[in-house]
């Protein structure tokens, strides 16, 4: 079995499981044809076997021998098929086995895993930058206040309000990124 992943985008594991699920319906069908043909086997060597004991049939010898003759190929026939059902039934049950292992693997596989990690990772790039604008705003808010309280701050104040500013619009512009990745 290949491990690479194919055109269908489905994860080999999960083809296998189809696969075999397609095999043991197959065979399923194949042991039932095979049930119906032994039925009917064993109907026409029951009828081969009643038409042989009758009366009439014992009064003209040819026929008894021929009739003789096709049960006894019948019986070998139902032998063949009957063999041939316990080697399906076998076979049913060993795909029935492979298909259960099968599919106690793949429950264990999260394919939803890498969506959710990408989800969370983004969601704390989310989350981060919005501390951060919060700790910039915070920071200017202070600067400002302390520019208030010391006499002429006014050239060092707009210095450090435009560096600031600056750094609030990155913050927003990767907040705006992250929220957009989260969307695809």
């Amino acid at each position: 079995m290949s491990q690479e992943k194919t055109d269908t985008g489905i994860p080999p594991a999960l083809q296998s499981v189809e696969s075999v699920s397609a095999r043991v319906t197959a065979q399923g069908k194949l042991v039932w044809a095979v049930v119906a043909l032994s039925g009917v086997a064993l109907v026409t060597a029951l009828l081969a076997t009643v038409m042989s004991m009758s009366p009439a049939q014992q009064e003209a010898p040819p026929q008894p021998l021929t009739l003789q003759s096709q049960f006894r190929n019948l019986e070998r026939e139902l032998g063949t098929l009957t063999q041939e059902l316990t080697a399906l039934q076998t076979l049913a049950g060993q795909t029935r086995e492979e298909l259960g292992r099968l599919s106690t693997q793949v429950g264990r596989i999260d394919t939803n895993d890498e969506r959710n990690v990408t989800a969370r990772l983004q969601q704390l790039m989310v989350t981060q930058e919005q501390d951060f604008q919060h700790f910039v705003s915070s920071l200017e808010q202070g600067t400002y206040n302390l520019h208030m309280m010391i006499p002429h701050s006014v050239g060092w104040w707009d210095e450090y309000q435009a560096e600031l500013s600056s750094a609030m619009e990155m913050s927003k512009a990767r907040e705006n990124y992250a929220l957009a990745l989260r969307e695809n």
